[in-house]
């Protein structure tokens, strides 16, 4: 597996496409996943894959659609909120879109301002230009700042 081999702790995953939501042990790790309905055609879906030491401090998982998970961990009496994210394309309907940072939005609100937050995965856009002033101000309000590891 990438990620044990990357020594990686913590991974978020995106287009998952695993129905409905839940938890599954693979080797070291634990995939916590949220996916389309049972119903639905598999073509999204988002994941973390947490490495099993960390399984006691995982506190909360919220599974809240195909496109959002949040996971919040106690560690060292911290708490660590993690979001994986899956935003929809500019192929996908406006509607959607905004629907989609309208959800995050309220997400990230519930997350206290003293918890680490990790907001990882697919923006779906280039990370230099937004095309909507919803993501800009998403950043701003959130006193967000972009970083990419690899």
């Amino acid at each position: 597996m990438e990620v044990h081999r990357l020594r990686l702790d913590v991974c978020t995953i995106s287009e998952v496409k695993k129905k409905g939501n839940g938890t599954t042990k693979y080797n070291n790790y634990i995939l916590i996943y949220s996916g389309k309905e049972r119903k639905e055609k598999d073509k999204s879906g988002v994941g973390l894959l947490i490495h099993k030491k960390y399984e006691q401090q995982i506190k909360n998982i919220a599974y809240i659609n195909d496109r959002l998970i949040h996971a919040t961990l106690e560690i060292q009496k911290k708490q660590i909120d993690i979001v994986s994210v899956y935003a929809p394309d500019i192929s996908k309907p406006k509607v959607e879109r905004e629907e989609f940072y309208n959800q995050l939005d309220v997400l990230l609100n519930t997350i206290p301002r003293e918890n680490k937050l990790i907001l990882a995965k697919d923006f779906n856009a280039k990370t230099i230009r937004f095309s909507t002033g919803l993501r800009k101000d998403l950043m701003k309000t959130h006193q967000m700042k972009m970083v990419n590891f690899f």
